[in-house]
């Protein structure tokens, strides 16, 4: 141990104990690579324990034939400038390999000839590990960002189409017109709720469609999952559910929960095209186990687990890194968007909760965690169906107030000023932020203002911040394609009036006018 150069009196014992607590491996090695010291930290990392390894080579030891070469170059230099630092790949004595910095230093013995070669080699593992789940989040983050705008745009479409089906279709039975004028509308219009079933999907990858929540009976929540899905099992296919001891009442999204089964359970019919078992399980769990992407959590806090299990395939490690990544699919892209799993992922941090994956050559296992909570107030209210026309059935929701629309989409601005006319409304439009203020002060005062959240050059925040300094007696009404996270309910603490969210539903849509407009007068 003179390579350590004690001072006099000092015990090199007690130097050697002191190596032995570094946490990192330390390798001590002659000019030509034999190991001469190796520290109580070089045998729980590597798995070589000192008395195995002395006098043997380190470059047969720890490094694999790809790195041999990187290693030479690396000890060229350190002879040269007297250290050398890099990354590297070290090989255990199983022969798992792991990243890992290598630091190299020569010492010289007092002649000034070369004597010991002193290496440090530091795991890089759970470095790297959160690095890749930083990575991902990151792309999770920028696929939702770009899946939010996209849905925003799309619902200022729909919020046209449906609305202007809606009044058409009003008009047309009004008049007498043919059935199969009717039957055209009425397929124009399921078309367009499609679309919107659509950019709900989209926003739930967005993570800024809020979930809902009611009250969800689990067993019959699975049983109806298997039931819509049953008429594309292939033959030969058996499903079984599970429900485990002690299952705890959930309160979630229970649409959002039977599309995200649906998609479990579809996956893993595909994943068996010769026949096989899928099981669905539902159990209780007090935590949510790690994954590449994000650590354990909740531990001790109660959750439902719902479960798919299947003795398919399985997926590749390299599949599996993207399984959750909006529109990446394995199947044939004419058949399929490849936005099952991220869904399933989206519904489930929607939630609060979170997915897991594990999968090898034996099959797939899928599991959902749902935390337990106290339901949400459910504020959807529905109209009575019937046959009369919309102003009949709707007319307590009438009146004959001033109404602002500043929204920058002009469809959407002459779609809802129709239908507001419609109903006895006067309406001004503008089609952003400055205009709709500067139209406050030229036009007189206006009993509501209709606020989109998201427009250019001044958004809703900003709008609003300057009613509430100039106008504050003016109550206002938020709408948007999606909810923007955060901006609705901070503005709905402020004093907004409501928030009705596009595409609009005439009886949704009027309702929260008037609710708007009544509650000001309280």
């Amino acid at each position: 141990m003179t390579l350590l150069h004690p001072r006099p009196g000092q015990d090199l014992q007690f130097l050697a104990d002191l190596l032995d607590q570094i946490p990192n491996a330390v390798i001590a090695t002659d000019p030509h690579g034999k190991i001469i010291y190796w520290n109580g930290f070089a045998d729980r990392l590597l798995g070589w324990h000192a008395a195995e390894v002395e006098g043997k080579d380190v470059r047969d030891l720890i490094f694999g034939r790809a790195e041999r070469e990187r290693h030479s170059h690396a000890l060229k230099r350190m002879r040269e400038e007297g250290t050398w630092q890099g990354e590297t790949v070290v090989s255990r004595a199983g022969g798992e390999s792991f990243p890992a910095i290598l630091t190299l230093n020569l010492l010289k013995d007092q002649s000034g000839r070369p004597s010991v070669v002193l290496g440090t080699v530091t795991d890089l593992s759970e470095i790297r590990e959160l690095e890749a789940r930083l990575r991902q989040s990151r792309k999770m983050e920028a696929i939702g960002t770009l899946a939010a705008g996209a849905a925003h745009d799309f619902n200022n479409l729909l919020a046209a189409i449906l609305g202007s089906v809606a009044l058409l279709r009003e008009q047309l039975a009004g008049a007498g017109a043919r059935a199969e004028a009717l039957g055209s509308i009425q397929s124009i219009e399921q078309t367009a709720r499609r679309g919107k079933e659509l950019a709900a999907r989209l926003l739930r990858i967005a993570r800024s469609e809020p979930a809902r929540s009611e009250p969800v009976d689990v067993p019959a929540l699975m049983d109806e999952a298997v039931r819509l899905v049953r008429a594309r099992f292939p033959t030969g296919i058996d499903v079984r559910t599970a429900i485990g001891e002690g299952l705890p009442t959930l309160n979630a999204d229970r649409g959002a929960l039977l599309e995200a089964l649906m998609h479990l359970v579809q996956n893993a019919c595909e994943a068996m095209p010769g026949g096989g078992t899928i099981t669905l399980k539902a159990e209780a769990a007090s935590s949510i186990p790690p994954d590449r992407i994000e650590p354990a959590s909740g531990s001790g806090q109660p959750f439902v687990v719902l479960t798919v299990t299947d003795g398919g395939t399985g997926m590749t490690p390299e599949v599996l890194e993207h399984a959750f990544e909006p529109f990446f699919t394995t199947r044939n892209p004419a058949r399929q968007s490849g936005l099952g799993l991220s869904l399933v992922y989206a519904i489930a941090r929607s939630h609060g909760g979170a997915v897991r994956l594990w999968s090898d050559h034996s099959g797939t296992r899928a599991a959902i965690y749902l935390p337990v909570g106290e339901p949400a107030r459910d504020r959807s209210g529905g109209e009575e169906s019937e046959t009369r026309p919309v102003e009949d059935r709707l007319a307590r929701y009438r009146g004959s107030e001033v109404i602002l629309i500043i929204d920058d989409e002009a469809v959407v601005r002459e779609v809802a000023g129709r239908i507001l006319r419609k109903f006895g409304y006067k309406v001004l439009s503008a089609a952003g932020g400055r205009e709709g203020l500067d139209l406050i002060e030229s036009e007189g005062p206006v009993d509501m203002v209709l606020l989109d959240m998201v427009m250019p050059e001044m958004d809703g925040r900003e709008v609003f911040r300057r009613l509430e300094i100039v106008h504050p007696e003016i109550p206002v009404l938020i709408t948007s394609g999606y909810s923007v996270e955060g901006w609705v309910e901070s503005l709905l603490r402020k004093g907004a009036a409501g928030f009705v969210k596009k595409p609009y539903e005439i009886a949704e849509f009027v309702r929260a006018v008037r609710d708007a407009l009544d509650s000001s007068r309280q």
